[in-house]
Formats: structure tokens, C-alpha cells, sequence
């Protein structure tokens, strides 16, 4: 910084000063006091946040935690030392910390769409469901538009297992983006847990409409039949999944299961070689073996 001279220049002493005893005493004192004024201090909250807020701009996460910790001792409800606290723990994969001190910033400040989108981030990966509603809700509280927030409605309602408002999200999003196919089989999929099975059904027919044959649509037609108990039409679009791509397990599962339950030994024969070509470990996991068992004693018994 450059200051100003408006003394004219300075002159140099060409004597040192003759100082008397009580004035070089004075001196000392004086000089003693700035040194210890100028010496190691103890630090005070806002310089412990800042160090904290350092290390969160560098990426260190756990020296910020600690010392963003520290200044929450001295400052409880300090709204930046909140909010930081949440990013790091988020950062550092504690999402339930992450979700309570983002949570404890809205209540405390009021909903902003910075915090609330953050807390929707980690809520939906902490699967705190309720956490991720009521944070949509906070960002169109904050100011957000409500139709630029319906896909992560929808996420958060099909994970709180509320498929009857999922539904309705999908109907209003299908009908303002008609060219996203993934809308269609995720209609058919939500309708289909709701015992909806005709208007499932009639979305995935419409996916193959509009996108052309899929592994996905006719899979799901596939299981919307068989719970309808069409077994014939069922088994139709089984087949037609795996005549695109035989190499899912899931077309296969769904194809071995359904012929399971047919009492004729031809089906039962091939459901025994259609569950055999599973995955081992996909096998184990779902007990198949305890299916094969009761098929081969099925058909030794004809």
C-alpha cells in the first residue's frame, strides 16, 4: 500500500540519541508489550471457520470436518459452519450427517435452492425419502418451478413406495415429453405394482408404438400378463424379449418361472434347462434349486 508524504522528505539523524536510564526503561517496557501483543494468540471462532472453509476450498475434507467442528462448539448456530458441515459430511459419504445439518440450516434460516438441492442429493442417497420430499417441497418454497422438479418427484415417491403419486407424476410427464421412451416403461412398471394392469399394458404397447421393439417393453407386458393370469400371452412376449437379447438373466428367469407353473411335462422340461442356464450365484440367491427339486420330482412322479 502506498501512503501519501506530506511532511516533505525526512531527515537523518547524524548523532544517535543519548537516552537516560528511565527512558530506555520506558522503551523496553513499551517494546516488551508489542511483542507479546504480536505473539501467538488464541484463536477465535471466525479465524477457526475460516481455516475450516480453507480446507473445504482444497478438498480436504476431514481437516475441515475437524475444524469446522470446532467452530460449531463455539458458535452453534452459525449458519455458514452449518451449512459446510453438511457439504463435507456429504463429501465424505455420512449422507445421514450431511442430511441433518442441511436440515438444520432451513430450519433454522429458511429454505434457499443451494441447501435444498443438496439436501434432496443426500437424502435420496442416505434413501431418507421423507427427507427428500419435504426438501422439493422447501426448493418450491424457495422458488423453484414445480414442473422442472417432477422426475425427482417421482424418484423420491417411487422410493418412499407412494406408487399412486408416481403414477400422476408420470401421467403430467409423459404428456409434456412425449419423446422420452424410459416415461413409458416406467408407467407400465408403477401401474403394474398398483394393480393398474390394462393401462400398464396400454403404456408399454405405446412405447413399442412410437420406439420400436425393446427387451424392456415386452418384458414388462410379459409380467403384466402373467399377472393378469394370461399365461399364453405371457409367455408370447417372454419369448420376444429373449429373440432380442438372450443373454439377460431376467428374460430368462421370467421365461423359467413362468413355465414352471404350466402342468404339461414339455414346459416343466424346459423350465428345468431355461432356470438351469442362470447365473450360479443368481440361482443361489433366489433358491432355485428348491424349484428344480420339485420340478424333477413332478415329472418323476408322471
Amino acid at each position: 500500500m502506498k501512503l501519501n508524504n506530506t511532511e516533505g522528505p525526512i531527515q537523518l539523524l547524524r548523532q544517535p540519541l543519548k537516552l537516560s536510564f528511565l527512558i530506555r526503561a520506558g522503551l523496553y517496557t513499551v517494546l516488551l508489550a508489542f511483542m507479546l501483543s504480536c505473539g501467538p494468540k488464541e484463536k477465535g471462532f471466525e479465524d477457526i471457520r475460516a481455516e475450516g472453509l480453507a480446507f473445504v476450498g482444497s478438498g480436504e475434507d476431514q481437516k475441515a470436518l475437524e475444524r469446522l467442528i470446532e467452530a460449531l462448539l463455539l458458535s452453534p448456530a452459525d449458519r455458514q459452519t452449518l451449512y459446510f458441515l453438511g457439504i463435507v459430511y456429504g463429501n465424505l459419504g455420512e449422507v445421514d450427517s450431511s442430511v441433518s445439518y442441511l436440515r438444520k440450516v432451513v430450519k433454522l434460516y429458511g429454505p434457499d435452492l443451494e441447501t435444498c438441492r443438496n439436501l434432496y442429493t443426500v437424502a435420496i442417497a442416505a434413501e431418507r425419502w421423507e427427507d427428500a420430499l419435504e426438501s422439493l417441497r422447501q426448493l418450491e418454497q424457495a422458488g423453484a418451478s414445480r414442473s422442472g422438479l417432477l422426475d425427482r418427484y417421482y424418484e423420491a415417491y417411487m422410493g418412499a413406495h407412494y406408487y399412486a403419486p408416481a403414477a400422476d407424476i408420470l401421467d403430467t410427464l409423459i404428456q409434456k415429453n412425449p419423446e422420452r421412451g424410459e416415461l413409458y416403461l416406467r408407467s407400465a412398471n408403477v401401474n403394474g405394482l398398483l394393480g393398474n394392469y390394462a393401462k400398464g399394458a396400454m403404456a408399454a404397447q405405446e412405447a413399442l408404438r412410437r420406439f420400436g421393439p425393446s427387451v424392456e417393453a415386452y418384458g414388462n407386458l410379459g409380467v403384466l400378463y402373467t399377472r393378469q393370469k394370461n399365461i399364453i400371452k405371457a409367455e408370447l412376449f417372454f419369448r420376444k424379449a429373449l429373440a432380442l437379447d438372450s443373454a439377460r438373466d431376467a428374460s430368462w428367469l421370467n421365461l423359467g418361472n413362468l413355465l414352471s407353473t404350466k402342468s404339461d411335462a414339455a414346459s416343466k422340461r424346459e423350465a428345468i434347462d431355461v432356470l438351469g442356464r442362470l447365473n450360479p450365484l443368481l440361482s443361489h440367491q433366489l433358491r432355485l434349486d428348491t424349484v428344480l427339486a420339485r420340478l424333477r420330482a413332478e415329472l418323476g412322479n408322471n
